[in-house]
């Protein structure tokens, strides 16, 4: 007999990239970062494209608010530019389909799948035997745990959970309950701070930047490969901005000179990419 080939899918995994937000409005930093938002969008594409992923995932707030016609022909043109890689959506509660949104009639292009539906849908690629599950937000909250109640419709295929939440308000899930009724890997968004949930089976992407300065810690996309019998999947990290909470212990011997020292002189050994957000803690 003929053994069935193991399809090995490579993908990018990403989240709340909130494309159209302007971090810390009003700094004078504060366009840069938003126009860094675009273009770190832009180069995770150029790496699918280099690295020769299969498919892309992204798990709800591509954008902050609701997009506007020439913002989703901007991103339609990002996606035609790699007709090869497989993309996949669902609106999040930032950018969910209100009656007027522009997502509702926009014609991505034949690469891209927008599951736009408010009630789990799906998509199958028989090319790579995987099969992507998910839903949009039609409102700003929605509360019910229909990520729960999935049960794969292909056990042979390779099937992945496209999730945005985790909390009251936003579909909460139980990832362990979504992994044993069949899924193969969960690619969550909502929570700004990423990381994985279960080791090479759920990972919350986290936003792909930062998109304010309470969005501590580092932030960047996640790519894996995915098989029937396994997943492994790593982080890898955006360098144009990072927030850091920053620690200075003060005591009533130290004068305001002195903490002033003390801050520039931890300053020279910040990375160029990091923004302080100076804690003082202890007190006089």
């Amino acid at each position: 007999f003929k053994l069935k080939r193991q399809v090995i899918m490579k993908f990018i995994h990403i989240a709340d990239v909130h494309l159209g937000v302007v971090p810390d409005a009003g700094k004078s930093w504060s366009e840069k970062r938003a126009a860094d938002i675009w273009t770190t969008f832009t180069e995770v594409f150029a790496v699918a494209k280099k690295i020769k992923v299969d498919m892309v995932l992204i798990a709800g707030d591509l954008f902050h608010r609701q997009p506007l016609i020439r913002e989703l022909r901007e991103i339609n043109y990002i996606f035609e530019q790699v007709p090869e890689i497989q993309v996949v959506i669902v609106a999040g509660n930032h950018d969910f389909l209100s009656v007027a949104s522009n997502y509702r009639t926009f014609s991505f292009a034949k690469n891209v799948v927008f599951l736009k539906k408010n009630e789990i849908e799906s998509v199958y690629f028989p090319e790579l035997n995987t099969e992507v599950y998910g839903m949009s937000y039609w409102h700003r909250e929605e509360t019910s745990d229909v990520y729960d109640h999935i049960t794969p419709k292909r056990q042979d295929a390779i099937n992945i959970l496209l999730a945005h939440g985790g909390d009251a308000k936003h579909i909460p899930f139980s990832p362990a309950k979504i992994i044993e009724n069949g899924f193969d890997y969960i690619a969550a968004g909502h929570i700004h701070k990423g990381g994985q949930i279960i080791k090479n089976k759920a990972v919350m992407a986290g936003s792909l930047e930062p998109t304010d300065c309470k969005d501590f810690g580092p932030h960047g996309y996640w790519m894996g490969e995915v098989t029937k019998r396994g997943c492994e999947v790593s982080f890898y990290p955006i360098r144009k901005c990072e927030y850091v909470r920053h620690e200075i212990r003060v005591d009533a011997g130290m004068t305001a000179q002195d903490v002033e020292e003390c801050l520039k002189r931890d300053l020279t050994k910040k990375e160029p990419y990091e923004k302080y957000h100076v804690i003082l803690t202890g007190g006089y």
